[in-house]
């Protein structure tokens, strides 16, 4: 049985590049046959703002949907943008409503932007520690993406692949220890 790691597009502004990263990063690390990858859009879901009665509950089918997911989930790969320095709220509060589900599950990240999501990076790190996800120490961070973008309108550079071949090195030891019974 094949461990699953998700791709999760943690974005839903239309005309972002979350869609055309997370297949490259989906077509790069699927080579490592140890693992079935799936990309997850955050578009897809409609979680509420503000749970009801400031618990987070799963009575509405979105984010019992959501919330059911990632039950075998063997790790995460998170590919986001920057929005002004910190991470879409979006995500955010997605993250929030699997903080349990999510819990001890190796996390990596993949960020972009005209900055390369830098900002994020750390402060994404911090979340998902407090969370108690294990984040990988070597991240993608994409400056520019839309300037690696070819005439087909696919994504990708040979330094940015050798960046994700690195971090997927790292990130499928992680799974590999953390999840042996599924090997």
């Amino acid at each position: 049985m094949s461990k699953k790691i998700y791709v999760i597009i943690a974005n839903s502004r239309p005309h972002w590049l979350g869609r055309e990263i997370a297949r490259w990063v989906k077509d790069i690390a699927s080579k490592n046959t140890n693992f079935e990858y799936q990309i997850v859009d955050l578009e897809s879901y409609r979680l509420p703002f503000l749970p009801k009665r400031w618990k987070y509950s799963f009575e509405d089918q979105d984010s019992s949907v959501w919330h059911n997911k990632f039950s075998d989930a063997a790790g995460l790969i998170f590919v986001t943008p920057e929005h002004n320095g910190r991470i879409p709220k979006v995500f955010k509060r997605a993250l929030s409503y699997l903080k349990n589900q999510w819990s001890h599950r190796p996390v990596a990240f993949v960020s972009y932007g005209y900055l390369s999501g830098n900002k994020i990076i750390s402060e994404l790190k911090r979340i998902t520690k407090r969370l108690n996800m294990l984040p990988v120490d070597e991240p993608v961070q994409i400056a520019d993406p839309w300037e690696a973008m070819n005439p087909r309108g696919e994504f990708g550079s040979k330094d940015h692949e050798r960046n994700l071949l690195s971090m997927l090195h790292q990130f499928s030891q992680w799974v590999m220890h953390l999840n042996p019974q599924q090997a």
